[in-house]
């Protein structure tokens, strides 16, 4: 897992493969609407939601996409664990990319203007929160893996 502020995503550029042009496309179609809009190499989502208590959140984690999570507004806590330091509650799913897992993580509080990049290895619990309920706006790129 990778998680930076927004202006320090030029950093992961070499590393993660489409990125940068992938950036570049989603501010080129600015896109507000709810919804999955395509890109040259990937899609994008744009969602817009209310947190759920971190107890009823679940562990996702795909194979065949990077994850590329934007907070534009609001606040969330995302629970992260290596795949590894878990147990696989549903098995991996090739038609959504998700296999769903159970155990502990670490809670990150996310705030607008916040990145987090999540890989295979990544299992993650995201739009969740520990006390009261947070409106969050979010956009997640999908990249696929070579």
């Amino acid at each position: 897992m990778i998680l930076c502020n927004e202006s320090e995503i030029k950093k992961y550029e070499a590393m993660i493969p489409g990125l940068r042009k992938a950036f570049d496309e989603l501010y080129a179609q600015n896109e507000s609407e709810v919804g999955r809009y395509e890109l040259s190499k990937g899609f994008y989502m744009i969602q817009k939601g209310t947190t759920i208590p971190i107890n009823e959140g679940r562990f996702e984690a795909h194979e065949r996409y990077i994850d590329v999570q934007i907070l534009v507004h609001g606040e969330e806590i995302v629970e992260w664990a290596s795949i590894d330091d878990l147990t696989i509650s549903e098995p991996y799913n090739t038609e959504k990319d998700c296999k769903f897992l159970t155990g502990n993580g670490t809670a990150i509080e996310m705030k607008a203007g916040m990145i987090y990049i999540l890989f295979p290895e990544d299992a993650h619990k995201p739009c969740c929160h520990f006390t009261a309920p947070k409106e969050y706006h979010k956009i997640v790129i999908k990249l696929p893996i070579k």
